[in-house]
This record gives C-alpha cells, sequence and structure tokens, in this order.
C-alpha cells in the first residue's frame, strides 16, 4: 500500500498545485476521445475477417462478381389467378433492379430468374441423361419396335393375349413409360417456376453483396418489403 501511495504522490502534488492546468488537459482529451469515437464503424461483413489473400476469399469475391451473391434471394408471388401472378411479376422485376443500396453506392440485386427458355432443352434433353437412363430408354423403345414390327406383320398370333401375364406386362410397360415422362419433365422445367397447381410463382433475385454481410442482408430485405408493400 505506502509503494502505491509513492507512486501516487507526484500526481496528487501537481493536481494540488496546478488543478486548472489538470482540469484543461482532461477536457480535451474527453473531447478529443469524443470525436475519434464518433468516427468508429462497425464491418458488419465477416468476409472482411479474413486476409484477402485466403482462397476462399479470392473464390468468394470473384463468385460476387461474376453472378453476385452466394445465394439467390427468392419472392413467392401466390394467387389463384396464374395470369394474375406474371402480371405482378413482370410489374415487379424492373422495380426491384432498380433498388439502389445508399450505404454500398451500388444495386442490391444485379439478375433475376423468372421466365425459362425451355426450348433447347427440349431438344437436348436426352444429352442431360445419365448412361443408365439412356441404356433403359434405348431397351423400351426396342422393345417398342419389336413389339410394333410383330404386330405389323399379318402372320403374326399373339397367344399370350388370353394369360393374365400379358396384362401384367402391359402394366409394367406403361410404368417405365410414366417413369420416363417424369424423368423428361425432371430433365425439362416448365417455363415458368410454379408449383403443381400453378398458384405460387417464384422470382429469384441474385444479390450483388455477400451474405456474410449482416446490414447489406438486412437492408436488402427491408428494401424488398419496402417495395412489396407499395
Amino acid at each position: 500500500m505506502r509503494k502505491l501511495l509513492a507512486f501516487l504522490r507526484p500526481l496528487v502534488k501537481i493536481n494540488y498545485h496546478y488543478p486548472w492546468a489538470v482540469l484543461t488537459t482532461a477536457l480535451i482529451i474527453a473531447v478529443a476521445s469524443g470525436y475519434y469515437a464518433t468516427k468508429l464503424v462497425i464491418d458488419t461483413d465477416l468476409a472482411n475477417l479474413l486476409p484477402e489473400d485466403y482462397e476462399s476469399v479470392k473464390a468468394l469475391n470473384h463468385l460476387r462478381e461474376s453472378v453476385g451473391g452466394e445465394t439467390a434471394l427468392e419472392v413467392v408471388i401466390r394467387s389463384p389467378d396464374f395470369q394474375i401472378n406474371k402480371q405482378f411479376a413482370r410489374d415487379f422485376i424492373p422495380r426491384a433492379m432498380e433498388l439502389w443500396d445508399q450505404r454500398r453506392n451500388d444495386h442490391f440485386v444485379n439478375r433475376h430468374e423468372f421466365r425459362r427458355d425451355v426450348e433447347v432443352l427440349k431438344d437436348y434433353a436426352l444429352y442431360l441423361s445419365t448412361d443408365q437412363e439412356l441404356r433403359d430408354i434405348i431397351s423400351f423403345l426396342e422393345e417398342e419396335l419389336e413389339d410394333a414390327r410383330l404386330r405389323a406383320n399379318p402372320f403374326f398370333v399373339d397367344f399370350e393375349e388370353d394369360f393374365e401375364f400379358e396384362d401384367d406386362a402391359q402394366g409394367e410397360r406403361d410404368e417405365q413409360l410414366r417413369r420416363f415422362e417424369k424423368l423428361y419433365h425432371d430433365l425439362v422445367p416448365s417455363e415458368y417456376p410454379v408449383n403443381a397447381d400453378s398458384t405460387s410463382l417464384v422470382l429469384r433475385f441474385f444479390p450483388t453483396g455477400s451474405q456474410s454481410d449482416l446490414s447489406y442482408i438486412r437492408d436488402l430485405f427491408s428494401a424488398f418489403e419496402g417495395l412489396i408493400a407499395e
């Protein structure tokens, strides 16, 4: 305790002999500290906590510059009338693309997906199939061609028509055909991203910022919610 008092004794003497000078110095330091405290900002982009030379940071920046943010923002338009949903989407898209982020001095989004160009997929759907799917399709077509060739022969007599397993074989072919149709529809989606009964239409927007930037995400949702309400 004595050592502490001995250490503080010079400060006490200065305060005793020069009170106004000490008070003035304290006020100047307080004002300067308050000024610089107002200049402090919080970087809400968590990606900035990592060094720029990290491969993950480089990949993230390249992705952001080329296609936008890492995750698309989806807006679901729901009503019983599909035509009204499409009209709302056509009115909404240009306004959404113009939304401006004042903090980053950039648009909130730079791309969108609405109507798909499915004509190319219709023509080249088989190129997207797997080897096993192609083998199944070829086998099915060969069986159908052989069956059609036999039935076109006037001397052909089907002795299996009266047996129950003929119905089972036909049922298997029908099931296989339905499976191929489902595969085709999976490879070639609908022109518009809708649900099964076309009551919900989905718009996808690609943000210009990163989802790790919490302030940007908050401003993005706020801007879109305001536009939807408007």
